[in-house]
């Protein structure tokens, strides 16, 4: 395998500090995520990063790959990393270091023979040790969560493996700008075992609106004097109440637009209802009479 430079792929140098790997890989794994970037090879970018922050951001297997390259895992071939023969001396009568004392430390990490780790585990499981699969979580959320960007809770069951017990867990997520009901989004390694999260939403029926892509419907009532002659009437939005203009000769399903009250880039459609009064005084009364003769007599 090719020599493959974690560190350039994260573009930090490579006595970067833990802390410079964890901001580098924030930023670039925003910039690149497949859910919401248009870099026409966001996907593969983004794995690149992944592996890139899985090993440099633990001592152990950072220091492995600073010594062993792209194929720092046991029981693989390797391509060294550049300079590589030059830092160490693996000749295991100089210094008294050499490839027993490399899978000696390998094997401390994985618990385990490390000429036979690679092998044994991925016949066993059937997939890379490393790169466990993604766990799948359903996040129920309101209209409201989904027009707000303010962060949304997700509840995990975590399970013990010594003990096979689960316990709860719940992480706060941000939901990433242009997602609708039935979309999903990857958390790199915050799922079960350190596997990818990938939540999908789901939007929960509301009271008052209804969403239809990213444009929410609603309905609003109105007098038949405002529908006749116009007027400004407080409505519901995700956002909070505002006032909508009633335009002049307004019949009963006439819908009006809200611009930008909708989610993401959407808008909000409301449908005017006119409603007659169910109880009118003797003056209200004799208005509608007029009404009624003018109409006649028109």
């Amino acid at each position: 395998m090719d020599y493959q430079d974690f560190y350039k792929s994260l573009g930090i140098a490579r006595d970067a500090s833990t802390d410079d790997i964890r901001k580098a890989y924030r930023r670039l794994a925003r910039k690149y995520h497949p859910d919401v970037s248009k870099h026409p090879d966001a996907e593969n970018k983004f794995k690149e990063i992944n592996e890139a922050y899985d090993v440099l951001k633990d001592p152990k297997k950072r220091e492995a790959y600073d010594m062993l390259g792209s194929n720092w895992r046991a029981g693989q071939n390797f391509e060294p990393p550049p300079e590589w023969t030059k830092q160490f001396n693996f000749q295991s009568n100089q210094n008294g270091f050499g490839f027993e004392d490399i899978y000696s430390m390998l094997d401390g990490m994985f618990g385990g023979d490390a000429r036979g780790f690679t092998h044994h585990a991925s016949s066993r499981s059937g997939r890379n040790p490393f790169h466990p699969a993604h766990q799948e979580v359903t996040l129920p959320i309101t209209l409201e969560q989904l027009y707000s960007d303010d962060p949304v809770e997700v509840s995990l069951a975590t399970s013990n493996a010594s003990t096979g017990a689960t316990r709860p867990r719940r992480l706060k997520v941000r939901i990433p700008k242009g997602l609708t009901h039935g979309d999903k989004f990857r958390l790199a390694g915050q799922g079960h075992n350190g596997a990818d999260l990938l939540i999908q939403l789901d939007v929960q029926p509301h009271h008052s609106f209804t969403l239809k892509g990213n444009d929410v419907h609603s309905q609003a009532k109105i007098k038949p004097w405002q529908a006749a002659l116009g007027a400004s009437i407080e409505v519901n939005t995700l956002g909070g109440k505002v006032q909508l203009k009633v335009p002049e000769a307004t019949s009963s399903g006439s819908m009006v637009r809200l611009r930008g009250r909708g989610i993401n880039d959407g808008h909000q459609f409301v449908t005017l209802e006119i409603t007659v009064p169910k109880h009118i005084s003797a003056a209200e009364r004799r208005l509608y009479e007029e009404l009624r003769d003018l109409e006649s007599v028109n």
